[in-house]
C-alpha cells in the first residue's frame, strides 16, 4: 500500500492500483519517434500484474505498531515484503489472458459437467471464451447479457452467477482474492507458462531487494534477503534454461535485460505519480529514448518533453481512501477508515512540451 500525505488525509493506494498506472503508462508509450514495447503480449501483463501478490496484503493492511499508522510499502518488514514479491513472480510466470490451452479449459468443464449428469450448453461456451479473452478478473456483473439456449427452453436466460459457479466447481476459475469470491480469473494451472514474465519481474523485485540490503540493520531482515535472492537465483537460471532451447543467448539476454528495464521503469513513473504531490521536475532515462524529462505543473498537468506517447494527450486516474492522518490503535480501527473512506479521485494529465 502507498500511503500519500495531503493537507488533511492520508491517501491510500493500492499496490495493484499503481501497477494499472504502470501498465496504461506502458501500453500508451511509442510513436514515430519512439519505437513501442517489445513483446507486448508478454510485457504488458508483466507491467500490469507485477505488485499482484500484494493483492491479499491489500485487502487487509496492517498498522505500524509503533506509530499508528498505516505501513507504506517501503516500511514492511522484509519477510513480508519477500514473502509478497515472491507470489507476484509467481503470478507474472504465468501469461496473465493467455491459456495454455483453450480446448484444455473446455474439456476440463465438459468433464465436470459430465460428472453432474449435465451438458455443456453454449452460454458456458460464451462464458468461458470471455475468460479466455480476459486481461482482467472478471465478476457477474462484467459479463455481458446472456442470451437462451438454442437447445433449452426459449424462455429461461441463463443465470450468470450459476454459470460462474460451474466454472468455479469444474476448477476452470479461480478467485482473485481468496478474501474476495466475486471477481475471477482464468485457474493458474491453465495459463501458459511465461519465463520472460517470471525473469523481468523477478529481477526487477531483486533489484529492489539488492537496494534494501543496503539500508536494512536487523539479522531478520538480512536474512529474508538473502534467502529471497537465492531462491530467485535458482528460479531464473531454470527460467532462462528453459528459454535458452527456443532462442540463442545473443538474442536472449538483450530481451530480459530491455524487458527488465521496461518494468522497473514504468513502475517508477508509476510511484513518482502517485506517492505524492510533485513540484520539482523529474527525469527518467527509457530504453532506447534517453532522458525523458516530466514537469508538473498545477492541478496534476504534468508536461513531457520529449514526448513518447501515441496519443497527443494521456489522462490516469486513481481512486485513493482518504483517511484522517491519526494513528490508529489497531488494524481494526484502519479497516473501519478505511470502509467509513469518502470517493476520492487523483488525476494527472500527461501533456506535450511541444
Amino acid at each position: 500500500m502507498i500511503r500519500r500525505t495531503s493537507d488533511d488525509a492520508w491517501l491510500l493506494i493500492t499496490q495493484t492500483e499503481h501497477a494499472r498506472i504502470a501498465a496504461e503508462l506502458a501500453a500508451a508509450w511509442g510513436n514515430d519517434r519512439f519505437p513501442p514495447l517489445p513483446l507486448p503480449e508478454w510485457l504488458l501483463p508483466a507491467i500490469r500484474h507485477h505488485d499482484d501478490g500484494w493483492t491479499l496484503w491489500d485487502s487487509s493492511p496492517q498498522i505500524d505498531p509503533e506509530t499508528g499508522q498505516p505501513r507504506d510499502f517501503t516500511e514492511m518488514p522484509m519477510a513480508e515484503s519477500t514473502a509478497i514479491w515472491t507470489r507476484s513472480i509467481e503470478i507474472c510466470s504465468h501469461a496473465i489472458g493467455r491459456p495454455a490451452s483453450g480446448s484444455e479449459c473446455l474439456k476440463r468443464l465438459g468433464n465436470w459437467l459430465e460428472q453432474q449428469h449435465r451438458s455443456l450448453t453454449r452460454s458456458h461456451e460464451q462464458v468461458l471464451a470471455l475468460f479466455l479473452e480476459a486481461t482482467e478478473p472478471l465478476s457477474e456483473e462484467s459479463l455481458p447479457e446472456m442470451r437462451p439456449d438454442a437447445d433449452g427452453d426459449s424462455n429461461a436466460v441463463p443465470d450468470a452467477a450459476a454459470l460462474l459457479d460451474d466454472l468455479l466447481q469444474a476448477g476452470v476459475i479461480a478467485p482473485d482474492m481468496p478474501s474476495d469470491a466475486t471477481r475471477f480469473t482464468l485457474a493458474e494451472d491453465l495459463l501458459a507458462p511465461s519465463p520472460l514474465g517470471g525473469l523481468w519481474v523477478s529481477g526487477h523485485f531483486c533489484d529492489l531487494a539488492s537496494r534494501a540490503r543496503e539500508n536494512r540493520t536487523s539479522s531478520e531482515d538480512l536474512a529474508a534477503i538473502d534467502h529471497f535472492l537465492d531462491e530467485q537465483a535458482a528460479l531464473q537460471a531454470e527460467w532462462r534454461r528453459q528459454l535458452a532451447a527456443r532462442m540463442p543467448d545473443d538474442e536472449l539476454a538483450p530481451l530480459i535485460e530491455l524487458g527488465l528495464r521496461y518494468v522497473q521503469r514504468f513502475d517508477h513513473l508509476s510511484l513518482w505519480l502517485c506517492c505524492a504531490e510533485r513540484d520539482e521536475p523529474f527525469e527518467l532515462a527509457f530504453p532506447g529514448a534517453g532522458q525523458i524529462h516530466f514537469v508538473p505543473l498545477f492541478d496534476g498537468q504534468v508536461v513531457v518533453d520529449p514526448w513518447p506517447f501515441a496519443a497527443d494527450r494521456l489522462e490516469l486516474t486513481v481512486a485513493p481512501a482518504p483517511v484522517p492522518p491519526l494513528p490508529c490503535r489497531d488494524d481494526r480501527e484502519l479497516h473501519e477508515r478505511i470502509a467509513d473512506a469518502p470517493a476520492a479521485v487523483l488525476r494527472w494529465v500527461l501533456m506535450s512540451g511541444q
